[in-house]
């Protein structure tokens, strides 16, 4: 298994890319410039590149150092997201909900109580699909190839809805006969 590098050997390169100084960085962190300068050999140790052309005078980061930089800030806000997301002091994750149902009950009692789920649970989206057994089957595979990006292959949505419709017809006719493929396929 590969090591990972510190949260804090990332900060301190991230400062010291930023301000092009090992001082100006150590003051920034509340750092001393040995403890910087240790966690960027530390780094370099890990990752067997040089990350900075050091002078006596000037600090500059070499073509790895540029690379590693491209993603470095975007791996500690990351870390810094999912240490928030672990203590509960994240937004919730967008969640999408897909509710099927008969047209009377969907228009008599869910839709009723949408606004009250919305203001309760406003990360979720509400797909609502009314309709018969069969229909509501064909309403969500649709749905489904629309999301895959399916309708950018017509040909594929074409043949898929019309075997969609197949499938519905038969199990409207008789439900036994509409097979589990024909419209309860995933």
């Amino acid at each position: 298994m590969q090591t990972l590098p510190s949260a804090e050997d990332l900060r301190c390169f991230c400062e010291v890319a930023r301000l092009a100084s090992f001082k100006g960085a150590a003051r920034a962190l509340a750092l001393t410039p040995g403890a910087v300068s240790q966690r960027i050999r530390n780094l370099e140790a890990l990752l067997g590149v040089a990350l900075f052309a050091r002078t006596t005078r000037s600090v500059a980061l070499t073509l790895q150092g540029h690379a590693f930089l491209a993603h470095a800030p975007v791996a500690l806000a990351a870390l810094e997201r999912a240490l928030r997301a672990g203590r509960g002091e994240s937004e919730a994750l967008p969640l999408e909900l897909h509710l099927g149902t008969r047209h009377e009950l969907g228009m008599s009692w869910v839709v009723p109580m949408l606004p009250g789920l919305k203001r309760a649970l406003p990360a979720i989206t509400f797909h609502l699909y009314f309709g018969s057994g069969p229909d509501l089957f064909v309403a969500r595979a649709l749905e489904r190839d629309r999301l895959r990006g399916d309708l950018f292959a017509p040909e594929r949505s074409e043949a898929r809805r019309a075997r969609l419709a197949r499938g519905a017809l038969r199990a409207r006719r008789r439900p036994e006969a509409a097979g589990p493929g024909a419209v309860y396929a995933p």
